[in-house]
């Protein structure tokens, strides 16, 4: 979600201060985004603790998210979720150097 929303909202590398700016406030107050992130919240407070039956539901709930928010079909949710995994595998392992 993180990655995908500021996407969504156009900010890229690169881009001009006040372009960024723009781009950032108007993302701050899209009601997509403080759902996101409410969801996103809620998802990172019970995934530490959820039994394998609370697992997928919230698996479940984030494929569905992904393909409501954005242009993804069914068929994109797999490697969709592969890159999702790599970037988590990433950020962890940066955090144990």
């Amino acid at each position: 979600m993180q990655q995908l929303l500021p996407a969504q909202a156009g900010i890229h590398d690169g881009m001009p201060d006040h372009e960024l700016a723009a781009a950032a406030e108007k993302m701050r107050t899209d009601p997509t985004v403080q759902v996101s992130r409410v969801l996103l919240e809620t998802l990172k407070a019970l995934a530490p603790t959820a039994t394998a039956n609370q697992a997928e539901i919230i698996a479940r709930s984030l494929i569905s998210y992904l393909v409501s928010i954005s242009d993804a079909t069914e068929d994109d949710v797999l490697p969709l979720l592969n890159t999702l995994r790599q970037a988590a595998l990433q950020r962890c392992g940066d955090q144990d150097t």
